[in-house]
């Protein structure tokens, strides 16, 4: 196998790896600077990771990655809280704008068949007061 030196951090001195294995501990527990996806060292099994001690790059690298995909998970939970919650709101919202049109659409036909009431009624005593007048007018003449 090829090894690689990476340059610490922390305390500058140089690293060698040799696959996935770190031949030179860091006193210092900072990361490797400048690993590209050539030089990370291949995921290791559940297994050879509780192997590892708490200072070596595989386990500070895997321990980040995990933390930062909880954090985004956590972040796309609350996301995903906040925005159900919102759409509680907003259907609480529709169903109260639904009942207010479901009441005026009812206050609507209320006045419409008052309305209609009343003019039948208007009309009913026009047609008295018409009458009335026919009978008072044949009754002058007469």
């Amino acid at each position: 196998m090829v090894s690689k030196k990476i340059i610490c951090d922390g305390c500058g001195q140089e690293r060698r790896w040799e696959g996935v294995t770190c031949l030179d501990s860091c006193p210092c527990l900072s990361e490797p600077s400048e690993i590209s996806e050539s030089e990370t060292p291949d995921l290791l099994s559940f297994h050879a990771l509780l192997q590892l001690p708490l200072y070596h790059p595989d386990f500070i690298i895997r321990a980040r990655v995990t933390e930062a995909l909880k954090a985004h998970d956590k972040v796309q939970y609350d996301t995903i809280c906040e925005l159900q919650v919102e759409i509680k709101r907003l259907e609480a919202e529709r169903n109260n704008i639904r009942k207010m049109w479901a009441n005026q659409q009812k206050e609507i036909f209320n006045l419409q068949t008052e309305n209609e009431r009343l003019q039948r009624k208007a009309d009913k005593w026009d047609a008295i007061e018409d009458n009335a007048k026919l009978t008072s007018g044949m009754q002058w003449k007469k």
